[in-house]
């Protein structure tokens, strides 16, 4: 576990404080061998994951296996994990929020909590985690009352009536192919992030978001999250939640 010491000792800073984490799994349509090993270290860890699931590609057969895993809960990953970006501009599905692309938004959520009922929860996870501002007026009444990208948040709330629950420490480079970042450079970012909460440099009520990508992990890339559960969970300090909404 050397590889978690310095985490380890960021924690035993939190003496009068808690340190919340949370764990998003982006891109979730069916019960995939490669999504069998998140499914089994869920369960085996006790560490809840939000699977953020493509309405329009999401199966009844992802619905029934999550059904039983109690510590899943499913949110919105846009609408058809399509990018509408014209280059050179950086992949995004949500550019405009146009009557179609609301109205899709709003359909994707039916069609989630049709399929997963209370394990859904409505909030959105923009592919790429990029959204166009103009959504952000409309997400409230369009029903989500959660939005989540990357990077440490600038407010508590994205929008009136919706919570900026973000994440921070991405698993993988994906550039020129998706790659595990290794175990330090993961453990650095978790541990930027804490640091930067604590002196007040980052909102410390926002959970420490830990984000990974089931399709294209690799041995290293489970081992890793296997690793960092054990080492953290029984810290009187750290604490694994599903973020409220």
């Amino acid at each position: 576990m050397s590889d978690f010491a310095p985490l380890l000792q960021e924690l035993d800073a939190w003496t009068e404080r808690r340190a919340d984490f949370w764990w998003r799994d982006d891109d979730a349509v069916a019960p995939t061998p490669a999504l069998q090993p998140l499914l089994d270290l869920t369960r085996h860890s006790s560490v809840p994951v939000v699977l953020a699931v493509v309405p329009f590609g999401a199966t009844a057969a992802l619905a029934e296996r999550t059904a039983r895993l109690p510590l899943v809960r499913i949110w919105q990953h846009g609408i058809r994990h399509y990018n509408t970006a014209r280059p050179p501009a950086k992949k995004q599905e949500l550019t405009l929020a146009s009557p179609q692309s609301l109205c899709d938004l709003v359909t994707g959520g039916a069609r989630l909590r049709s399929l997963f009922g209370p394990q859904f929860q409505p909030a959105l996870v923009p592919p790429w985690n990029r959204i166009d501002p103009s959504f952000l007026p409309h997400l409230a009444k369009s029903g989500f009352r959660g939005l989540s990208t990357f990077k440490p948040r600038q407010q508590l709330s994205a929008a009136p009536g919706v919570s900026q629950i973000n994440t921070h420490v991405d698993l993988m480079f994906w550039r020129p192919n998706p790659i595990f970042r290794g175990p330090s450079a993961c453990v650095a970012d978790i541990c930027t992030h804490l640091a930067a909460k604590r002196s007040g440099h980052a909102d410390n009520t926002e959970p420490t978001g830990v984000l990974s990508h089931h399709n294209v992990m690799n041995i290293e890339a489970w081992d890793f999250l296997a690793d960092l559960f054990a080492a953290t969970k029984n810290h009187p300090s750290c604490h694994w939640v599903i973020p409220a909404l």
